[in-house]
């Protein structure tokens, strides 16, 4: 079954694909090579600039003083981060790490403000890249304010079906239990429970890390109050 790419629902942990574009101007970038697990940006580092992540995969965290990580979000090949820290030239106050094999170019500031703004093309999409985070994070609050963990939950297992624009009862997450207790901020015992009552009410079949199945994709939609 199909679903409508305009109304599919996108939760606010994974960022949208930039424009191809950025392609273009690489050779004016620095390249940079990352395997997995290696921090590509430092928490508060100071170092400046637009980073693109032109293949791989790789997750954005912030991390308490007290230990606990709380995922921001997620990204994959042609995607743009520390945009916001970058072109406002202020330190980030999280970090991002490669989830797999990574090649990154990293576009000074000063190349984005004194140059690239002359491309309508690359304006527009540094404009929808950070606009696109303010929504995310806007819905990350809204979550915090008005939190439901099995809710939560639900968007997420939908999201995970969905996302290839197709409406699918099984599908590889490619996430584990604690992978999402780090998106919502709990802990992984609240994921489990939260998964647990998924399973009783019928609508959940089997979460692992490389299966989701779910019995009916309806009651799972409605119970994320989509």
């Amino acid at each position: 079954m199909e679903i409508n790419s305009y109304v599919q629902f996108i939760p606010a942990y994974w960022l949208p694909q930039c424009n191809p574009v950025w392609d273009s101007f690489v050779h004016l970038a620095s390249k940079h090579f990352f395997h997995e697990t290696e921090t590509i940006v430092d928490q508060y580092s100071p170092r400046g600039g637009v980073y693109y992540l032109q293949k791989g995969s790789a997750k954005c965290v912030y991390l308490s003083l007290q230990g606990h990580e709380k995922v921001l979000y997620y990204c994959k090949g042609r995607a743009l981060f520390s945009d916001g820290p970058g072109v406002s030239n202020r330190s980030t106050t999280s970090s991002v790490t490669a989830l797999t094999k990574c090649i990154v170019y990293r576009f000074p500031r000063d190349l984005i403000i004194d140059s690239l703004v002359c491309n309508h093309e690359i304006v527009r999409d540094l404009l929808f890249s950070l606009a696109s985070k303010v929504c995310m994070f806007a819905q990350q609050v809204q979550g915090i304010c008005t939190f439901d963990v099995e809710q939560a939950v639900s968007r997420i297992l939908y999201w995970l079906l969905t996302r290839e624009g197709k409406i699918l009862h099984r599908t590889d997450p490619n996430l584990t239990r604690q992978d999402i207790a780090n998106m919502l901020g709990v802990h992984r015992v609240t994921i489990v429970r939260a998964l647990m009552k998924l399973k009783e009410k019928g609508i959940l079949l089997r979460f692992t890390k490389h299966d989701l199945n779910v019995a009916d994709i309806n009651m799972l939609k409605a119970n994320a109050h989509l």
